[in-house]
């Protein structure tokens, strides 16, 4: 454990406030894009799959909280220290330490573009179970890796795990989980244009079916529930 602890450590370092900056300054800064972000990630993740969006939440690796922001039970929990203090300052109901996550409490677990970044993915899932109730579901949200030539020098997206759908279901179910659906989600396209013009009920579905039709920045999209 302490070596898993110190791996840990060094890892979460390099996800410090230039990296959210960088990755995510254009959305912390816009209040109207933020917004809407929300809105388009609770109809892609929650709505279109059926899930109750009035469900109990908990966020894992939420960094700045923009895929969990429109649900309305939701707990965020990120081991980043800057991204913990955004989430403080839109008064989000924040977890600062991982061991203070409540127990067999949420209904769902949402990690999007979390466990990629994790130096040990394994036991992410396995403890995973301990924060779900009984019959409760994990909503995983991973990259699709695009750049697959030779690389000797860390990128700016320092991802340190990669899966395909065959392989993070591998990973799921050795750690106790089933999956029940898997596919592509997309980005959403002229969201904040179309956010401008039109009500947000009519230009988030939009931008989904624009963001489908053009196939705009693809994620693997995992819904699994507890093994029972």
């Amino acid at each position: 454990m302490p070596i898993q602890s110190e791996a840990r450590r060094k890892a979460l370092s390099y996800y410090n406030e230039t990296y959210h900056l960088e990755h995510y300054g254009s959305v912390i800064h816009d209040e109207l894009g933020f917004r809407l972000l929300s809105l388009f990630w609770r109809y892609s993740l929650f709505e279109r799959n059926g899930l109750q969006l009035n469900g109990k939440v908990l966020d894992f690796g939420c960094g700045v909280g923009q895929v969990s922001a429109a649900l309305p039970d939701t707990v965020c929990f990120d081991f980043s220290l800057f991204a913990q203090k955004e989430l403080t300052k839109r008064n989000r109901v924040v977890v600062e330490k991982r061991e203070d996550i409540p127990r067999h409490a949420f209904q769902y677990i949402l990690s999007s573009h979390c466990l990629e970044h994790s130096p040990a993915p394994y036991q992410d899932l396995q403890e995973f179970h301990e924060y779900v109730l009984p019959d409760g579901y994990l909503v995983l949200v991973l990259p699709v890796e695009v750049e697959l030539r030779p690389a000797l020098q860390s990128d700016w997206n320092l991802h340190l795990q990669a899966w395909t759908f065959q392989t993070i279901t591998n990973l799921l179910v050795s750690t106790g989980w089933t999956p029940l659906s898997q596919s592509l989600v997309y980005g959403p396209y002229m969201l904040r244009t179309l956010g401008r013009r039109l009500s947000a009920n009519h230009a988030v579905p939009i931008a989904y079916r624009l963001g489908r039709l053009i196939r705009a920045n693809p994620s693997m999209l995992t819904i699994a529930r507890a093994a029972q």
